[in-house]
């Protein structure tokens, strides 16, 4: 059996249910840069689960009614060490809950041929339901590097979102913690890629790497900081694409531009997220 389209374009990803705590949702904030100044009150409605008034980060939901890693089912033989996740997308559709009952249904939107040796586009979409009542759309899009080439034309590719070629109106400097990797995998992705030095080494890194869900969820907590000023309900959409990998313990810079885009870059100067967006018409 090889690669095969209308499979993967039909494939039923499982229903995803969960119970979520106030616990969790503090865990998500610690884990995503919330709370790292002990004297941050601001952060306080984030981390501490026995706040009377608390808050959700607006990227939870990427941990939230995740299916794993459906794509590496054997039968649909995607080949894992070359796919790359490309782009992520988050849609607010209601507040997003701190305690409930999670559904997560995610659905393949298209298998996408950009021509011999391009690879595959394949973006694929979460609906996320609390007791029912609908909170968050997310769209992601993975790249499978070794297929390409079945379609009789390549398929028609999404246009990027795309930065201004303008100075950003702000930057703002961060660090992720030595151990923020290892944080972020107690909400659930335990690749040993991101805790286990030899499997870091195997897979071409000097080091144990920050997952991408991770550095999505520490950029999303500069904004909801210093654009929202600490309210998660103004934000109703994020988005980025990931360009390379950050580590623990590095220094990053978050360049704003107040129309709505951002990177995410090293204190080196490579790009680790480009293409980033978010509105801020609220809830």
């Amino acid at each position: 059996m090889s690669f095969d389209a209308e499979r993967l374009r039909n494939w039923q990803v499982p229903t995803i249910r969960q119970t979520l705590t106030r616990k969790d949702t503090a865990l998500y904030a610690l884990t995503t840069g919330f709370g790292l100044d002990p004297m941050d009150r601001a952060a306080l409605p984030f981390v501490d689960p026995s706040h009377p008034e608390l808050r959700a980060s607006p990227s939870m939901p990427l941990v939230l009614g995740y299916p794993g890693s459906w794509i590496s089912h054997p039968e649909l033989e995607v080949d894992m060490p070359r796919m790359l996740h490309l782009d992520q997308l988050i849609e607010v559709l209601g507040p997003v809950p701190v305690e409930g009952e999670i559904e997560g249904r995610t659905e393949v939107l298209d298998v996408i041929d950009r021509g011999e040796g391009r690879g595959v586009l394949v973006p694929h979409e979460r609906i996320l339901t609390c007791n029912g009542t609908s909170f968050a759309r997310l769209t992601q899009t993975v790249l499978l590097r070794s297929e390409g080439g079945f379609a009789a034309t390549p398929g028609a590719i999404p246009p990027r979102r795309r930065v201004p070629e303008s100075a950003p109106d702000r930057s703002i400097a961060f660090a992720l913690p030595d151990n923020a990797a290892l944080l972020y995998r107690l909400n659930g992705d335990l690749n040993p890629l991101h805790s286990d030095p030899d499997v870091a080494a195997r897979g071409g890194f000097a080091r144990p790497i920050m997952h991408g869900m991770g550095t999505f969820g520490f950029a999303t907590r500069q904004i909801v900081t210093m654009i929202c000023n600490h309210d998660p309900h103004k934000l109703s959409r994020i988005g980025m694409r990931f360009t390379s990998p950050a580590y623990p313990g590095e220094g990053l810079i978050i360049d704003i531009w107040d129309s709505g885009a951002f990177t995410v870059r090293g204190l080196d100067g490579r790009k680790v997220v480009d293409d980033g967006v978010f509105d801020l018409t609220g809830l």
